[in-house]
């Protein structure tokens, strides 16, 4: 298996983890019940580890794709500025998704380390977090719109190949 298939595989569990954590977050927060809020810390924590590898397996994925531009006939379009363009945004997109992972972990630790300690983090360190995932929603959800049109930008630079609804 390629990168450039791990990476579209990884990608969509964050993509969907994240606003389905937000919702459960959130409801956690509403009722001040607790199985609700670990379960949605779970799949935050899953769904943030997945989203690591999916940034990894990102330049692979690049890679490939480019490749095949050079190797396989039909593909030559992925080589086109406008297609090269629409890859660095969805890098520096991916980027920023990175960095807000990151302090979401470290949020996350510092919570359930006050927790291990006996302390209750309150919930002004709870709506932090869910500011945060829901954040990491958004951002998921442009930058995984960004990568469809990496993968299928015969149907961005060439609208008349995409299927047509009838009139």
């Amino acid at each position: 298996m390629t990168q450039n298939w791990l990476h579209a595989a990884f990608v969509h569990i964050p993509v969907l983890g994240f606003p389905l954590a937000a919702i459960i977050l959130g409801w956690a927060l509403k009722t001040g019940k607790a199985e609700p809020r670990k379960f949605g810390e779970a799949l935050v924590f899953l769904s943030a580890l997945i989203g690591f590898l999916a940034y990894f397996t990102g330049p692979g994925a690049y890679s490939y794709l480019e490749s095949l531009g050079t190797t396989q006939p039909g593909y030559g379009v992925t080589l086109s500025p406008a297609w090269t363009e629409l890859v660095e945004l969805h890098a520096i997109i991916g980027r920023v998704y990175f960095m807000e992972l990151v302090i979401l972990l470290v949020l996350l630790l510092i919570q359930y380390l006050n927790r291990l300690q006996g302390s209750d983090p309150g919930r002004v360190g709870q709506w932090i977090i869910l500011g945060l995932v829901v954040a990491l929603a958004l951002t998921g959800l442009f930058t995984a719109s960004e990568g469809g049109k990496i993968r299928r930008f015969d149907w961005v630079e060439r609208p008349q190949n995409a299927l047509q609804l009838p009139e």
